[in-house]
């Protein structure tokens, strides 16, 4: 309000001149004194007047500033908003704050934009931050913030992230922006990384082993792949020892007591050794280790097995042929519960006479089978694992008789039973066979389509041939 300074005239006081106005208050400073008018009534009532026509012009000029744009009152405190004038009550009805700068407008000339944080809620805007902070995604055509990386540009359109995403991808190297279908995204340590065309020849190559397209972090540098071969790390092998890493025929598996280890060449060369008993090579896990893991569990197994009183168990003869005769479920359920109750188990009393274990002929060998609970077998290998139908057949039968042989030249272990003197199997022959606590009746198990199977009857026992009269 440009008023300080304008002449004006009062019949008592005489001339003066405004010094200072505050808030509807002028200071008029005359000849000899300062007198406080209100601003614009001093006027109104004649109090006052200009001393002039550029005096008159200059208060008409600043009474009409106090007049309210929208009501047309006048007021004190009104307020240029907008190159609009509004009196406190039009400017409480008709302006709100921008939601970034704070300052204020007319409701009618802001802009909504949509929260990114909350998509479903809008922020308003004056023109000005809408030019300089926002923009109109080209796809969906709403209204967004620049920051936070949500403005997203592709073939010089603009979107916003949400439609960004549908179409296209942003190169993990260059930074471009590219079409979904144009690139490539390449699966590296449990995430995918979006690669562009441009970027595709110089950042990734093609395994000579699978044939994919891996990226460069992935191609493997190890002394014993070849410079003309480009490996991924996927196709290759760690030694357990020195970490070098290996074509798959250049390692050298060695399955330890627990589980298969692989070694370079000149880690095998230089940690391998010969097994005392059996001559297979192995890693020894200590310098004092004479025999491999294998050997150290069958020896274990045996000392075990010759733990069990077998002079005290009752047998029971059978041959092979028998077996088409009689009902082996049953004779095995007898064993099974027989075997298992000497470790402490209860079953019903059958009125029967007891066995422990069975003396088969298979051609001519007379073998002796019986159940072995897991604290004997303990982590053993057996030898060959059939079944009970494989074993009625000629073929099963000749198979145990083979490996049989193979076992018979070896073993030196020697083991009384109620039946006579038992040579030990090193490595027992699993036989799996159904009892009728394989066939517990009441379980269902409900699979695709509804199907409802009841009882177990593909369940099996381990029992095992054990040694030969």
């Amino acid at each position: 309000m440009n008023i300080i300074g304008t002449c004006v005239i009062h019949k008592k006081f005489g001339n003066g001149t405004i010094a200072s106005y505050d808030n509807g208050i002028i200071n008029v400073q005359f000849h000899n004194k300062t007198v406080r008018f209100q601003f614009p009534e001093a006027f109104f009532s004649g109090f006052l007047m200009p001393i002039d026509s550029k005096a008159e012009s200059n208060i008409n000029t600043c009474i009409e500033e106090l007049k309210c744009d929208v009501c047309g009152s006048l007021h004190t405190a009104t307020e240029l908003i907008d190159e609009k004038r509004y009196c406190p009550k039009c400017k409480k009805k008709e302006t709100t704050p921008c939601g970034l700068c704070g300052n204020l407008h007319e409701k009618l000339k802001l802009k909504s934009i949509t929260n990114q944080e909350h998509l479903y809620q809008t922020i308003s805007i004056c023109q000005e931050c809408a030019e300089d902070k926002s923009f109109v995604c080209e796809k969906c055509g709403k209204r967004y913030l620049k920051e936070n990386s949500f403005m997203k540009e592709l073939d010089n359109e603009l979107l916003c992230k949400k439609c960004f995403d549908k179409v296209a991808k942003e190169c993990h190297y260059c930074g471009n922006a590219f079409h979904i279908e144009e690139g490539n995204s390449l699966y590296y340590h449990g995430d995918y990384i979006d690669i562009c065309q441009q970027c595709i020849p110089t950042q990734t190559f093609t395994c000579s082993v699978c044939n994919d397209l891996k990226l460069n972090k992935l191609l493997v540098n190890s002394k014993y792949i070849p410079a003309t071969k480009q490996i991924c790390s996927d196709c290759v092998y760690v030694c357990s020892n020195c970490g070098e890493e290996v074509e798959e025929h250049q390692l050298h598996m060695y399955y330890g007591s627990t589980y298969g280890k692989g070694y370079c060449d000149s880690c095998w060369n230089e940690m391998s050794t010969v097994c005392r008993y059996c001559d297979n090579i192995f890693i020894p896990e200590s310098f004092e280790q004479i025999s491999c893991p294998d050997c150290i569990e069958m020896q274990a197994y045996i000392n075990r097995l010759k733990e069990l009183d077998f002079i005290t168990r009752s047998y029971k003869e059978m041959s092979c042929y028998m077996l088409e005769n009689i009902n082996r479920c049953d004779l095995f359920t007898k064993l099974y519960e027989n075997c298992e109750e000497l470790s402490g188990h209860k079953f019903r009393n059958t009125g029967e006479s007891p066995y422990h274990f069975i003396v088969m002929r298979i051609i001519n060998y007379n073998v002796v089978i019986t159940y072995l609970p897991s604290n004997v077998i303990g982590k053993v290998k057996h030898s060959l694992n059939i079944t009970m139908t494989k074993f009625r057949s000629r073929k099963g039968r000749l198979d145990v008789h083979c490996t049989i042989n193979n076992w018979d030249k070896t073993s030196e272990d020697f083991l009384m039973t109620s039946a006579g003197k038992m040579k030990i199997l090193n490595y027992p022959i699993l036989l799996r066979v159904q009892t009728e606590w394989d066939k517990i009746y009441g379980k269902e198990w409900n699979g695709p389509y509804d199907y409802t199977e009841i009882g177990n009857y593909g369940d099996t026992t381990k029992f095992y041939i054990i040694g030969l009269l």
